[in-house]
């Protein structure tokens, strides 16, 4: 995981963390539904993680989205404004 401000200048306004694996990747059907409420692709799951980090990053006015192709796995990206110091 690299967790770094950016754009990467000394006056960045937000931080970017990034995750990446080289599974399987996601197909589009998948991503286009990633972030809705109780949408999952396990037996087991409840398909909310996803939708609540969703409300959780937009709620900090930040952003996130997925990035993959199958076959070559998958880059979740979390971008979040920086917090002025007082």
């Amino acid at each position: 995981m690299q967790f770094k401000p950016f754009p990467k200048t000394k006056n960045a306004t937000t931080y970017l963390v990034k995750v990446a694996d080289n599974g399987s990747g996601i197909s589009k059907e998948v991503k286009e539904r990633l972030f809705y409420p109780n949408f999952t692709t396990k037996s087991g799951g409840m398909g909310l993680g996803l939708a609540i980090t969703k409300k959780i990053v937009e709620n900090a006015n930040g952003k996130i989205w997925v990035e993959s192709e199958e076959g070559k796995g998958a880059v979740f990206f979390v971008e979040i404004p920086k917090i002025k110091e007082l």
